[in-house]
């Protein structure tokens, strides 16, 4: 299997370091400041930390391929992807942030 980097990042495009995962009712209660009631399921959502150490939720997670990669001009074929392989110029830094 190709080696690759993986990168993290929350809405506003900043770069996290991986903290670890939460449940839906803890998101929940730590982004809004209330009580989750019994009605919030799911599996749970990754979270991790900015470089000046506040947490934030994991919006986009993309993994670059390290071994061989193709670095063909980045574009909107990037900017709109919705899986998290990339291996175009960018090296992942644009990818899917349109989509």
């Amino acid at each position: 299997m190709a080696a690759r980097t993986t990168t993290l990042y929350d809405t506003d495009n900043n770069v996290l370091n991986y903290g670890g995962c939460m449940s839906p009712a803890s998101y929940f209660e730590t982004s809004t400041g209330l009580t989750a009631g019994p009605f919030i399921k799911g599996s749970g959502y990754m979270y991790g930390f900015r470089p000046d150490g506040t947490q934030a939720a994991v919006h986009r997670v993309v993994a670059f391929q390290n071994h061989n990669p193709s670095l063909h001009k980045c574009g909107a074929r990037c900017r709109n992807a919705k899986g998290p392989n990339c291996e175009c110029s960018c090296r992942g830094e644009f990818h899917g942030i349109d989509g």
